[in-house]
């Protein structure tokens, strides 16, 4: 165990072994090398518009259940999107496969040549036209380079084609591929005839047929989209102990699969290879060849509910799902349903069946549906036997919902006859790659299918990587479905929606933490008895957010020593642990982890020092260093630059300054220092600026802005898992001198004006919801001495007595995606007269109400991978209601000519109010030395007009 010196505070970490690579045992390391391979090429399109076209008019008169869900057109629409993606995928090959070398002992020594030659076809693909160019010297043209494609294809392929067919390069293959989409190399006008969808299916069976000759998996474009590697599964631990369920057709015809059955019931009906298809996916080895499922080493309970005419009745369906509760199914795949429903009402009494409803600690993962509907009917639901269900879609290789995967709409679960916003079927819906996914055949061979079919099985694997990782998640199959929809990247409309759901499968990301600020570790804090004697131990839990922003030291340090960061996430009723290493010597490497050696998280490494990295803009350098720990006690103290807004100053001290203390064991800490007390004890995510708290220009508690600038003093205190209590007290006072700049004189701003002062007192309460959610409330009492929400006055409009505001303020958090974090604040107050009631000028009776309320957007890799941007909109405090009174003498009577004490009210509550808009931008240039940034705000004020302020900066550190 290593002690290390964190920005923020002393942090414990663990460290790390180096271990030797994984190689050869003469210890030659023989991770095969890819190159920039880019087998796709140039402007392809959809393929197979008839492809097994005998599924669509499959027992067309049995309509119960169908595994194809009607007619399936699984390439309608133009996917050139797809082979620009699939570039770029290839161009990372060499990492994706760097960590699998143990699988590749044996790969033949022609994959020494590849790199070249498929780092070049991907340019020379670039200069084929379309097969359809329409003149003889196009056709000519494409011809020629075809040739050329033949040429360079046999010049890598020739010796292994011969090798294992026995015949040369163009009678053991090409001369087949070209004859099966009738290109004659000697006719130009064969091509004449071959459409966008002719084209893209030769380049694929080009393709394909080559791979199946390179003695290595195949890598297909799903992997990419769903983010997807087989160094993930392998880290995650492959499936062991993990079971599930598949409700489906047979599988038959390739033994690798049959391997993983512990189970096999119903009847033995192929229909089509469908099963087959499915489990592929899901369990085919890493062995070489063919296809990669996710989770290779996963039981598999299998069970056909199609009888000999392709079809199931929901009896079949409900005995199906019972078997394979009796094998102990943690996850039960469905690639089934009715035609024309995303979800049909009887699944409801399927899922309240006396039996079924008993087995509550399953996940049920079921495809869509093909026929390209959006489901507008509501169902009546049974939330007492509600089960833990995903429904997932298809999209294809661009991103966009295939044209026959079926969609949830805005359809409804009735609860009691009553639809409620979160049970809607969206909630329960993602999507997932379904089209033209290369499976298993049926009969031993591969093929490219399209469906929901082919999607739903993707989103059981990474489920299955879940349940092998994190072994107690199959208890909590509620908290292992959030995990899946968490995670995944938003599509379409922002947030949920009826045509994508949750969005898009992210294996990886479902296999990290949801939130790296919700993450915690814990220290094992030494307990003494009074004699001073060790008496025990106590874990003590700390948060990760401690340990962000470090130096350039501590990151070497980091390296050197081989450390890693042991962190927990807390999620629902249940937890993950993580194991992410620091260092690159540990990627690659275990550790032990629940007393057995598990594989470093090294995924996780990019995302934790990009978290690290990470920013919530701020207009203040702090610097912090610890300056003791105690027994009990942690002491540390930081030095920041001072607000831009408090020019108006005689203050000796530049600068602002803070100390904190923490006593680990009680989880007690406590602040004081002088400067921007606001920023110190409100700390709401998401607002960093000065800005966000001063009361002309912030929305986040710009009441407790008003007392910022002195001296402050407060604390916090953790209760239980997920809240935390703070509270403080912050005061200022300002003379309202101004200094010059470049010089000692002092200006006052306005004669005769008073001393500005103010003192405020602040509790809060934070919660984190989940684990992209958090909220916070507060109660701030601002006591102002010479002025009235920060203003003041002269001569007899002095407001020298003061008043009282009291304010509640709301905030919240959310992390939409991994680098996207969106935050808001409302803050609503009341200011009653106080003093001010002895005044010539005072608050009338029933106070004034004033609000104000921030939101902002954040986002880093907004055009690389470390730039940041942030949006934001903020009402200034303003008085929404109340009234003021004025107290003269005057003369009451105008006959008599009286003296006397007049009292008149003013309303000055405003409808019409001031808006505050800002962009920042901010990129880091010369390797972090320097940075660029640009601003941009614009003020609407009330009484018309708008202000706008742009600037830009460049800044370099060395």
């Amino acid at each position: 165990m290593h002690l290390f010196a964190g920005v923020a505070s002393l942090t414990v970490l663990f460290a790390g072994q180096a271990l030797a690579k994984p190689g050869a045992e003469d210890g030659t390391d023989r991770t095969p090398y890819y190159g920039d391979i880019n087998p796709f090429y140039g402007d392809l399109d959809p393929f197979y518009g008839d492809i097994n076209p005998f599924y669509g008019d499959i027992n067309p008169f049995y309509g119960d259940i169908s595994p194809f869900w009607g007619d399936i057109g699984p390439f309608w629409g133009d996917i050139n999107p797809f082979y620009g993606d699939i570039s770029a995928f290839w161009g990372d090959i060499g990492p994706f496969y760097g960590d699998l070398g143990p699988f590749w002992g044996d790969i033949g020594p022609f994959w020494g040549d590849i790199g070249p030659f498929w780092g070049d076809i991907n340019a020379f693909w670039g200069d084929i036209g379309p097969f359809d160019g329409g003149t003889e010297a196009d056709y000519q043209q494409v011809l020629s380079d075809l040739n050329a494609m033949l040429a360079q294809s046999e010049a890598v392929w020739g010796e292994v084609v011969e090798a294992d067919t026995g015949l040369s390069f163009w009678n053991g293959f090409a001369q087949d591929v070209f004859a099966k989409h009738g290109i004659d190399l000697t006719d130009a006008s064969s091509l004449e005839g071959l459409d966008a969808a002719d084209r893209s299916a030769f380049f694929m069976d080009w393709y394909d047929g080559l791979m199946a000759f390179s003695g290595a998996d195949r890598v297909d474009h799903w992997m990419a989209a769903a983010n997807w590697s087989p160094a993930l599964t392998q880290i995650q631990g492959s499936g062991d102990d993990v079971r599930i369920g598949l409700l489906d057709a047979s599988v038959h015809g390739h033994d690798d699969l049959t391997d993983n059955l512990i189970y096999a019931g119903g009847y033995d009906s192929q229909t089509g290879g469908h099963g087959a298809g499915v489990i592929s996916l899901l369990v085919s080895e890493h062995d070489g060849e063919g296809v990669m499922g996710i989770a290779p080493n996963a039981d598999v309970a299998a069970y056909s509910p199609f009888d000999e005419t392709g079809t199931a009745g929901w009896d079949d369906i409900r005995l199906g799902i019972y078997n394979l509760l009796q094998q102990k199914s943690t996850i039960i795949n469905m690639s089934l349903g009715v035609s024309g429903w995303t979800l049909n009402q009887e699944w409801s009494g399927i899922f309240s069946d006396k039996v079924i409803k008993k087995m509550d600690r399953v996940i049920f993962v079921k495809a869509a549906g093909n026929d390209g509907i959006q489901q507008t009917v509501d169902l009546d639901w049974d939330f007492r036997n509600d089960p833990n269900l995903l429904i997932v879609g298809s999209v294809g290789p661009s991103g966009e919902i295939s044209s026959f995967s079926n969609t949830p709409g805005e359809a409804c679960l009735l609860d009691n006859g009553i639809c409620h916003e979160e049970n809607k079927l969206k909630y329960r819906f993602l999507v997932a790659p379904g089209e033209m996914i290369l499976v298993a055949d049926g009969e031993g061979g591969l093929v490219r299918r399209s469906g929901t079919s082919f999607a739903a099985p993707l989103v059981t694997g990474a489920i299955a990587l879940l349940h092998d990782r994190w072994p107690w998640l199959s208890r909590y199959p509620k908290e292992s479905a959030g995990i899946i929809l968490q995670s995944a990247r938003d599509l379409g409309e922002p947030g949920v929606d009826g045509v994508y759901g949750w969005g898009m499968l992210d294996i990886e990301a479902s296999q990290s933490p949801l939130n790296f600020n919700r993450l915690y570790w814990y220290e094992n804090v030494p307990k003494y008895k009074k004699n001073g004697e060790l008496h025990k131990y106590k874990l003590k839990r700390r948060r990760a957010t401690q340990i962000r922003n470090p130096s350039e030291s501590e990151r070497e340090a980091w390296e050197a020593d081989g450390m890693y960061f042991y962190a927990f996430e807390y999620i629902g009723d249940t937890w993950r642990d993580f194991a992410i290493p620091l260092s690159t010597q540990l990627i690659g490497q275990t550790a032990k982890i629940r007393g057995e050696d598990e594989r470093f998280q090294h995924y996780l490494y990019e995302r934790m020092i990009d978290w690290m990295d990470g920013f919530s803009f701020s207009d203040v350098t702090t610097h912090t260093a610890p300056i003791a720990r105690g027994q009990d006690w942690r002491f540390e103290m930081s030095i920041a630059n001072r607000s831009p807004f408090e020019d108006y100053s005689e203050s000796a001290l530049p600068f602002q300054t803070g100390f904190s203390l923490e006593q680990p064991e009680t989880g007690l800490a406590l602040k004081f220092g002088y400067g921007e007390g606001a920023m110190a004890l409100s700390g709401q995510e998401g607002f960093g600026l000065f800005s966000d708290y001063d009361v002309s220009t912030g929305g986040a508690n710009p009441v407790l802005g008003l007392a910022s600038g002195g001296a402050y003093a407060g604390g916090s205190y953790g209760l239980g898992e997920k809240a935390t209590l703070s509270f403080g007290m912050t005061e200022t006072q300002n003379d309202r001198f101004y200094v010059a700049p470049w010089s000692n004189e002092e200006l006052p701003l306005i004669e005769g004006l008073e001393d500005y002062k103010a003192s405020a007192i602040n509790f809060g309460m934070d919660y984190a919801l989940t684990g992209r959610a958090s909220f916070g409330v507060a109660y701030t009492q601002l006591q102002e001495n010479s002025g009235l929400l920060g203003i003041q006055g002269l001569g007899s409009l002095a407001m020298d007595k003061g008043g009282v505001t009291d304010a509640a303020t709301f905030s919240g958090g959310y992390q939409l995606t991994d680098t996207v974090n969106l935050s808001a604040s409302v803050t609503v107050g009341r200011t009653r007269a106080g003093s001010l009631a002895d005044n010539v000028l005072s608050v009338a009776d029933g106070g004034l109400t004033s609000t104000a309320f921030g939101v902002a957007a954040a986002k880093t890799g907004l055009f690389g991978e470390s730039d940041r941007v942030r949006l934001s909109m903020a009402q200034p405090l303003q008085v929404s209601s109340g009234q003021l009174e004025y107290t003269s003498v005057q003369v009451v009577d105008r006959q008599t000519g009286e003296i006397g004490v007049v009292t008149e009210t003013f309303d000055i509550g405003g409808q019409n109010r001031d808006y505050v808009f800002e962009a920042l931008y901010a990129a880091p240039v010369m390797d972090g030395r320097g940075e660029i940034s640009a601003f941009s705000q614009a003020e609407t004020r009330s009484r018309g007009g708008t202000d706008v302020t742009v600037g830009a900066r460049f800044g370099i550190g060395f």
